[in-house]
């Protein structure tokens, strides 16, 4: 359930091995989703070049990204090497609208993927303590789908993960929350090409500048709550103005053309997620969702579905389900709690970046 980052990279990973997989979304593709952009070439990049995509996401004309500029309320920045940056060497901000369709396209050339969109899951079939598939509506009409495991890979508000109930191995209030927006013309921090990320601190608000595909760049602000609430009531006007404290951005700002509307994004709970009954994983936003400050969701996403593969795949092979999903979220959670806690002790209050 769920055929964005997560659930195509699952299927795609799934169907090279020849397990019959049914991808569902309630979407139809191509389509945006709120999200983060930047991936790092150590999770997204390295997952996406293992899946023989990557050269199809270059071609959509994103940069690679060697370098991050961070001002700390200056207008010249301090330039350093990205760590994370993978076998590629680069990290990359590409749109959700074309970079899932691209993943959806190949987990379709997988051929015992089959692929519903525009189809909504309406219950879970039991059998007993056991999820043994699932009770799916398209175009009005009823479908029933028998499965060996059922993955919820449909975000923050997950049926899945709800109609399983979940145990929540951690749990924290949301400190921030943040906007974005798509402009033309931006121009690169130094010369004529963009190499690198910007980041710019003022106060406990944190500007981003992320080169993306299509010409096109990803401004975005990560604000704190009593932010949030001054700026909701007029957001889109706020956004903008929020990049006259960042002296290093502001004047690029201003330079450049508005290609999209102020999208939002306010605060959500935080969680680290186990289902409680057998036959479920949980990955993705679904299993895991951590502060976007940081920018880790698309990494989770693409590498937690890796690891949920390995571990449906040996479930088939005669695997002891119980050992392959406790080794599963072992190697989750090994990969994801250290940022999760940095990530959600920071998000309280962002000059401890410079403290």
């Amino acid at each position: 359930m769920g055929a964005r980052v997560a659930g195509s990279v699952l299927a795609a990973r799934l169907g090279d091995a020849g397990i019959d997989v049914t991808l569902v979304d309630a979407a139809t593709f191509p389509s945006p989703a709120l999200s983060t952009h930047f991936f790092r070439g150590i999770d997204l990049v390295d997952v996406l070049d293992d899946l023989g995509v990557l050269e199809e996401v270059l071609q959509l004309g994103p940069p690679k990204l060697t370098l991050e500029y961070f001002y700390p309320g200056t207008e010249a920045p301090s330039v350093d090497l990205f760590e994370r940056r993978g076998r590629r060497g680069f990290h990359l901000s590409v749109r959700r609208e074309p970079l899932d369709h691209l993943l959806v396209r190949r987990a379709q050339r997988a051929g015992t993927v089959t692929f519903l969109q525009g189809t909504r899951l309406r219950s879970l079939i039991r059998d007993g303590q056991r999820v043994a598939g699932a009770r799916l509506e398209r175009d009005g009409q009823a479908l029933e789908i028998e499965a060996r495991v059922t993955v919820g890979a449909d975000g923050r508000l997950s049926t899945v993960a709800r109609e399983t109930g979940t145990v929540d191995t951690c749990a924290d209030p949301s400190a921030r929350a943040a906007y974005y927006a798509y402009v033309e013309g931006f121009r690169p921090p130094v010369g004529d090409h963009f190499d690198g990320a910007e980041l710019s601190l003022a106060g406990d608000e944190l500007a981003y500048v992320f080169p993306s595909d299509a010409g096109l760049t990803c401004l975005a602000v990560s604000a704190n709550l009593a932010r949030f609430r001054a700026m909701r009531p007029r957001h889109a006007e706020a956004f903008w103005e929020r990049f006259t404290d960042h002296p290093g951005l502001r004047d690029r700002v201003r330079a450049a053309t508005p290609a999209s509307q102020v999208f939002g994004y306010g605060p959500q709970p935080l969680y680290v997620r186990r289902p409680a009954l057998s036959g479920v994983l949980l990955i993705g936003d679904a299993g895991i969702h951590i502060d976007p400050w940081q920018g880790h969701g698309m990494d989770f996403a693409g590498r937690h579905a890796c690891f949920a593969a390995d571990a449906i795949a040996d479930v088939l092979h005669g695997t002891d389900e119980t050992a392959a999903w406790t080794r599963f979220h072992e190697r989750r959670d090994d990969h994801a709690l250290e940022d999760y806690r940095y990530t959600t002790e920071m998000a309280k209050d962002l000059r401890q970046l410079i403290a």
